[in-house]
């Protein structure tokens, strides 16, 4: 099972800077380990299969960041911008107990008032 969603703030603004939300992130999910993606590596998708997959997922801004998580049959990856302030994080759950995720989600949103949408 995958559900994908977004975490933004209730009034519109960015999340904050690239170092504040790696640490609220970390403090949440201990022993998150996040990467930079600066491209999308040699094997690239084209013609058909590319124009599929726009229309399947939004499209991923090269570089960025990349934090994977994983906890009791659960794993949570998170995807934001390597620019200086975020304004928004990707999130994606997979597993059988994507239910363990919930109290992990819920004592992020308490701590740093973040809405968090799942699709």
């Amino acid at each position: 099972m995958v559900m994908e969603g977004a975490i933004t703030r209730p009034d519109g603004q960015p999340l904050g800077q690239i170092d504040d939300v790696k640490l609220k992130l970390a403090d949440v999910f201990d022993g998150i380990r996040f990467v930079l993606v600066r491209d999308e590596g040699p094997i690239k998708a084209s013609g058909l299969l590319a124009t599929l997959l726009s229309f399947l997922s939004q499209r991923t801004e090269y570089p960025h960041w990349e934090g994977a998580f994983e906890g009791r049959e659960f794993a949570v990856t998170f995807e934001f911008t390597a620019k200086p302030v975020v304004p928004r994080i990707r999130l994606a759950l997979y597993g059988r107990g994507t239910p363990n995720a919930t109290p992990y989600l819920a004592e992020l949103q308490k701590r740093t008032g973040w809405r968090i949408k799942l699709n």
